[in-house]
């Protein structure tokens, strides 16, 4: 359990460590100073007093016995007053405590609401298109398929199915997420975050679940795929390439009109991607500030663009590694949002630095001057994601699919890019210093 976010009286007074005078509250020590000095001088006065009253050493009689009695009592009351007064603080602190938890509760109880609604739909019958026989399919009933088509939404029906049947319209109940209240929870748990630093790690761990909860990755990817020929992996592209690749960014332009993000699992990534660097600093530690690695700056190459200064590369190459090595030894919390279903979510300007994001969902997003460093990014989907200026360095993007993904000015020096996808990719002005495009 890490050290409770409110000194107790021990710290406020400096006793509980040794003092540092260029970073103690200044009122501490000097209370504290004042309080030593009078508790020694009570201690001398009450020795010389019992002393006079026993061997009568000159000292006024009546003033002497009466300041025998007052420092005596003082003396023995003095204890009680400080352990009654340090008890008192831990009562406070438990009750705070206990307030947080029961707010804590209370806000995860909210993320669960739902609502019951009436709405007008009609069920569609889709089953398999088969060219065989005229695009009808001779199949059981066990492979058609159902949807629902609600009044006033198109259905999108999938690639390679049609509409056999319609049915008549009707009234569906059906339960929703109450967003209103869910979206009021999420707000919740990052007041408390930010109320108590003890509580910072768990309340994101609570968040990333939550995401990925409520917006796992679909069991099939319908995203449209680019028309890749046999040895154009390796070798050179047909004279069809572009007509192909034009045909896959409209297909994928069309798509990305359909994508909304839940906006509950909206809100929840923009605040945790809004912590403060002191609560980043808290994942580092697990609920104590340690060093957040992956906030320390990527070294930059000072070195000539043009040119091929073969020194300023190799000392470049040294303090990159010496970077990355810190990033690779981190051990403290991370965020994370794996397998979750990000299609179309905006993440820009959001601080995601050394985040756990394999194998998620984030075709067509909005990563624009996101910050990525360290990012785990093996087998995510990114096609047509926006990736502007977006900080990478040391990112793992092993078979990341970033085919007509938007990388302008992008930084991914360091970045490994081993068998990803970067097909119709817009590279300008991308920095790569280091990066792994090949296996060595």
């Amino acid at each position: 359990m890490s050290k409770p976010d409110r000194p107790d009286i021990l710290d406020w007074f400096g006793l509980r460590q040794p003092w540092v005078l260029t970073v103690a509250r200044p009122l501490g020590v000097f209370l504290s100073v004042v309080v030593i000095l009078l508790f020694g001088l009570a201690i001398v006065a009450a020795g010389a007093i019992l002393l006079h009253a026993i061997l009568d050493l000159g000292f006024d009689a009546p003033r002497a016995g009466f300041g025998t009695g007052a420092v005596i009592v003082a003396l023995i009351g003095a204890p009680f007053v400080i352990w009654r007064s340090v008890a008192l603080e831990r009562q406070t602190r438990t009750a705070e405590q206990g307030h947080i938890t029961d707010r804590i509760n209370k806000a995860v109880e909210g993320l669960g609401a739902e609502k019951t609604v009436n709405r007008i739909g009609r069920p569609v019958l889709l089953r398999e298109n088969d060219p065989d026989y005229g695009g009808m399919a001779d199949v059981d009933l066990e492979e058609r398929r159902t949807e629902i088509e609600w009044r006033g939404e198109s259905l999108r029906i999938p690639v390679g199915l049609h509409v056999d049947e319609e049915y008549d319209w009707q009234a569906f109940t059906e339960t929703q997420p109450n967003l209103e209240v869910r979206i009021g929870a999420i707000y919740a748990l990052e007041r408390i975050a930010q109320d108590s630093d003890r509580d910072h790690v768990q309340i994101m761990e609570i968040l990333c679940a939550y995401i990925r909860q409520n917006a796992p990755a679909p069991d099939n990817d319908d995203w449209p795929e680019l028309e890749m020929k046999e040895g154009e992996d390796d070798g050179p592209l047909e004279a069809d390439w572009d007509e192909r690749m034009q045909a896959f960014h409209e297909a994928q332009e069309e798509r990305k009109k359909s994508l909304k993000l839940r906006e509950d699992i909206q809100v929840a990534l923009t605040v945790i991607g809004r912590r403060s660097e002191k609560q980043r600093r808290l994942e580092a530690g697990r609920g104590v500030e340690a060093e957040f690695p992956f906030d320390v700056p990527c070294p930059e190459f000072d070195g000539s663009e043009d040119g091929h200064d073969q020194a300023a590369l190799d000392a470049y190459r040294k303090d990159f590694d010496d970077w990355r090595e810190t990033l690779r030894a981190y051990t403290g919390y991370r965020l994370d949002l794996r397998g979750a279903d990000l299609r179309g979510a905006d993440l820009s300007s959001l601080v995601l630095n050394g985040a756990q994001l394999a194998g998620t969902y984030l075709h067509g997003a909005i990563l624009k001057n996101a910050q990525l460093q360290g990012a785990f990014l093996m087998d995510a989907r990114l096609p047509g994601a926006t990736l502007m200026d977006a900080r990478l360095q040391g990112a793992n993007l092993i078979r990341a699919r970033l085919q007509v993904a938007n990388l302008i000015w992008a930084r991914l020096q360091g970045a490994n890019l081993m068998r990803a996808r970067l097909q119709g990719a817009t590279l300008v002005q991308a920095r790569l210093q280091g990066a792994t495009a090949a296996q060595t």
